[in-house]
Formats: C-alpha cells, structure tokens, sequence
C-alpha cells in the first residue's frame, strides 16, 4: 500500500495501519510529516529518539523505516488526526491545523505530565498512549 501524503494516512483504519507499518512506512515520510507540523526534521528525529544519521541515510536512500519507526511516525500521524477530531467534535474546525497545533503543544511543558514536554513521550508505544490519553482527558476538562 503507497500512501503520498499525511491525509492519505490519516484517513487509514487500525487494519490499514498496520498493513502499512507491515510494509514498510517510507523514510521520506518523515519530510511529509516535518513539513505538515511546520517542525524541522530532527525536531521529530529527536522526539522519537532516532539517529538522525541513519534516518538521513534511509531518506537519501528512499529507503523504508523499520517497523518501529514507521510506527512511531503512524502514531504521530493518528496523534494529529484525534486533534482534529477532538476541535471538528467541540466546535468549528475551520481554519485549524491540527499538524501545527499538535507540533506546538508536543514543544510546551505540560503540567498533566509533570511539568515535561509531550514530545519526549514520543520514543515508546506507551509514550503514544500516555499522550493520546492526555488528549482526550483535555477534551472531556479532566485535564490535570
């Protein structure tokens, strides 16, 4: 399954994720993922505890990420995708950049985590769960 763009990904259910991370998540994904954040591309590497050198490598190479990455960059991309939700779901969601704002709220210190950014939970699955959670307890004000 080649996908071309972040909606395309965004638009994909559990059993399409997977067949996707089963295949071989592109490493050039990465700039499509960096682009629609409006974050550089090591901001993400960083966040997902990646070696920016082998990373580099895969993309030169149009390479595939190995199961874990494109996992990770998977999770970022259904991250972006409960954002949205979440605002089309309380109100008016017109004009809203889910990527951007998401990019922003992983940057800030949090206080639902402890005072950490969001972004440093980015490096595990459970760290992907922790910050979907954290999402949603916003949404429903069970914030802190």
């Amino acid at each position: 399954m080649r996908l071309d763009s972040i909606d395309e990904y965004m638009s994909l259910e559990s059993a399409g994720i997977v067949e996707v991370v089963r295949e071989g998540v592109p490493a050039l994904a990465i700039d499509s993922l960096a682009r629609a954040m409006g974050v550089p591309r090591a901001q993400l590497m960083a966040w997902m505890g990646w070696s920016v050198a082998s990373v580099e490598r895969k993309i030169r190479a149009r390479a595939t990420l190995s199961k874990s990455a494109g996992g990770q960059v998977l999770s970022t991309i259904r991250l972006i995708s409960q954002v949205q939700r979440m605002v089309h779901e309380s109100g008016n969601s017109e004009g809203f950049d889910a990527a951007i704002w998401l990019a922003n709220w992983l940057k800030e210190s949090s206080p639902a985590l402890g005072c950490v950014p969001p972004g440093e939970y980015m490096d595990t699955a459970e760290g992907f769960n922790l910050l979907s959670d954290t999402l949603a307890r916003m949404q429903s004000g069970a914030y802190v």
